[in-house]
């Protein structure tokens, strides 16, 4: 499969097993906006990675320089301000550093790995509400971190 018919696939249809592409996002006002408007229809809740993408940088693409040249105008609109990039390779768990859980009322809460690992280490289970599980990556959208200090990939 290409990036290009993973972007065409049918929307509505929940997870895509098929796809081998994982979308990841620079901008994280975009990725939080989405959610809160997703949970508006859909409830539930969700989570927005916090990545370093460093030792990981070569394994993203841009993802509308990939589109580039190959969809059609109107395609490539739609995904011009998302801040793209796209992957084929596993996230590894080190790189993360932290989620947004985005719950259905809009609400949105931080926390960063390390946080959440001295939270867990110390009360052995998730005991308040307040405090995300560990989030699962198949219902998870990534983001890197704030882009003024995301490495992109290179060109």
């Amino acid at each position: 499969m290409t990036f290009l018919e993973h972007k065409q696939l049918p929307k509505g249809q929940g997870k895509y097993p098929v796809s081998p592409f994982i979308s990841t996002s620079a901008d994280r006002n975009y990725l939080v906006n989405y959610l809160v408007s997703k949970s508006r229809r859909a409830p539930g809740i969700r989570y927005v990675y916090h990545i370093n993408t460093k030792g990981i940088e070569r394994n993203f693409f841009d993802a509308n320089k990939k589109l580039s040249g190959k969809a059609d105008p109107e395609t490539l609109s739609r995904f011009a301000n998302q801040k793209e990039f796209g992957t084929t390779k596993q996230i590894p768990w080190g790189n993360i550093e932290g989620w947004d859980t985005v719950f259905g009322d809009g609400s949105v809460y931080y926390i960063s790995k390390v946080a959440w690992l001295s939270d867990m280490a110390t009360r052995g289970k998730q005991v308040s509400p307040s405090l995300p599980k560990r989030p699962m990556f198949n219902d998870a959208y990534y983001v890197g971190p704030p882009a003024n200090t995301l490495p992109y990939p290179p060109q």
